[in-house]
């Protein structure tokens, strides 16, 4: 498959983008934007699209991809060819027509090393299939969406205590044919339109329309509120107690507690997702448009960048109580001194990308 790309300058302002934020309350798509300026690290941007052909669905045990629009049905037609083209031990197309289009995962045949356990036949199996079998030239042409909690068990099988719904996702996935990018820095607005094609199939001069709107999801006017949680705090003081004692005793050097909190909300996810990015400016921030469920969120940490190539994590690694001296560098000089105390805190690793992004 190859893609091809075309730019179309739009006029810069601040809120350039912001017609799309409120397409994203009536069709599926992402959002993702940066309100922080740091040299090196972050700068100030906004890139989204609206109404994707193609929606990827990842299951324990297969993966979906569903025509949204004209062109996706096109494009879909190309993804049937590739697979049809290259076939593959990792999975089988159990299902393919005019709109949808199924992968079945098959069971790997040999165990695999806990360094390679996340190359195992899994839901992504056919998105890397794809990825291997594409030419393209750019580095926005790729896969957006989100990814559940529950897909690492694809690679570290263990007994599930809770409830899962019988077509429980594990990731909701968009391929976007065109994109909206605003770029602060160098204050230019432009509008990235994709053409994807092989052999004599091609989606070059077929309209751009959304065909599937979101289901409008009923408010709850006048309810209550109030944030609750699954939890109560003294409950869950008594699991830190817990945990505490389980350290103490050398059971475990380390525990995750969490907990759940909610509340409900009677506007659109493009409201709150502003009002998050007025009151919390974060270096990333997302809206992602689902259609039975909208994931919206601002975080301070870089947890992957890619650059030519090259992907760097900087995950904010644990805490550290504060000190009353102003400077951080007197304050905690173990954070600065040996590259093995950093590397725990800000560390780099970095691996070479091929593929798409």
């Amino acid at each position: 498959m190859k893609i091809t790309y075309n730019d179309t300058a739009l006029d810069y302002n601040s809120h350039s983008l912001d017609f799309l934020l409120d397409s994203l309350d009536v069709t599926k798509g992402v959002y993702l934007a940066s309100d922080t300026d740091y040299p090196g690290r972050y700068s100030r941007w906004d890139i989204g699209f609206d109404a994707p052909p193609i929606e990827i669905l990842g299951f324990s045990d297969h993966t979906e991809f569903h025509a949204l629009t004209a062109r996706g049905e096109k494009l879909l037609q190309i993804l049937q060819e590739v697979f049809k083209l290259h076939p593959t031990e990792d999975f089988k197309v159990s299902h393919a027509d005019k709109v949808f289009l199924c992968c079945s995962i098959k069971q790997a045949k040999h165990c695999f090393a806990e360094e390679d356990r996340s190359k195992q036949p899994s839901p992504l199996s056919p998105l890397r299939h794809i990825m291997r079998h594409t030419i393209h030239s750019e580095n926005f042409a790729g896969f957006y969406g989100a990814f559940k909690y529950d897909f690492l068990f694809c690679f570290n099988p263990i007994p599930l205590k809770n409830f899962r719904e019988k077509r429980h996702k594990l990731f909701c996935l968009f391929i976007p044919d065109r994109i909206y990018i605003l770029d602060h820095r160098k204050e230019t607005t432009y509008c990235r339109n994709f053409e994807f094609s092989l052999g004599n199939i091609s989606t070059k001069g077929m309209e751009h329309k959304a065909r599937v709107p979101v289901a409008k999801i009923p408010f709850e006017k006048g309810s209550n509120p109030e944030i609750a949680s699954n939890i109560s705090d003294a409950d869950y003081a008594k699991i830190v107690a817990q945990a505490k004692e389980h350290i103490r005793k050398g059971d475990v050097f380390e525990l995750i507690l969490s907990r759940k909190f909610h509340a409900p909300f009677d506007d659109h996810a493009s409201t709150l997702f502003r009002n998050i990015r007025r009151v919390n400016p974060s270096p990333y921030e997302f809206l992602i448009q689902m259609g039975d469920e909208q994931l919206v969120g601002a975080s301070p940490e870089m947890f992957v960048t890619i650059s030519n190539g090259v992907i760097s994590t900087k995950p904010i690694k644990g805490t550290r109580k504060r000190l009353a001296e102003t400077d951080s560098t007197k304050a905690a000089p173990e954070l600065v001194g040996p590259q093995s105390a950093q590397s725990r805190m800000t560390g780099s690793p970095r691996v070479r990308m091929e593929g798409w992004r």
